[in-house]
């Protein structure tokens, strides 16, 4: 899932307002040509996005891959806190400006999920590891 979102991740740092154009009722390009300076602000919102949504994805695959390898409350429970908190915000920050199109939500809210499932999934182990000391700690 970490490496999905990193992909996604590129391609909102070179791809702006994807799934946007209908609820704003133009094009990224109708942007530009009409008001440069906001297709710049728009183009560096939209970069810095994709950049932390890479730097984030890629501390999930890790902490997926390797923080619970050997399962981990430390590693679960922030991948949980994440997970959560994805719906939430989203919810949070759209509903009351009217923009939940499809379009615009499938990807995060997916993402979400696959976590949550995740998180789901490792949660026995992560627990019995926990009751029975845990690894061992650094």
């Amino acid at each position: 899932m970490g490496i999905a979102f990193m992909a996604i991740a590129v391609v909102a740092a070179t791809n702006p307002l994807p799934g946007e154009e209908g609820y704003l009722g133009r094009s990224f390009a109708d942007i530009r040509t009409a008001d440069p300076k906001l297709g710049n602000v728009i183009w560096h919102d939209y970069v810095a996005f994709g950049t932390l949504l890479f730097g984030v994805s890629f501390l999930i695959a890790y902490l997926a891959w390797f923080g619970l390898s050997r399962p981990s409350l430390q590693a679960w429970v922030p991948i949980l806190i994440l997970a959560v908190s994805i719906l939430a915000f989203l919810m949070l920050a759209h509903v009351p400006i009217g923009n939940t199109s499809f379009a615009h939500f499938w990807v995060p809210v997916i993402l979400a999920v696959v976590m949550l499932l995740g998180v789901a999934i490792s949660a026995p182990s992560v627990f019995r590891a926990e009751s029975a000391g845990g690894p061992p700690r650094a």
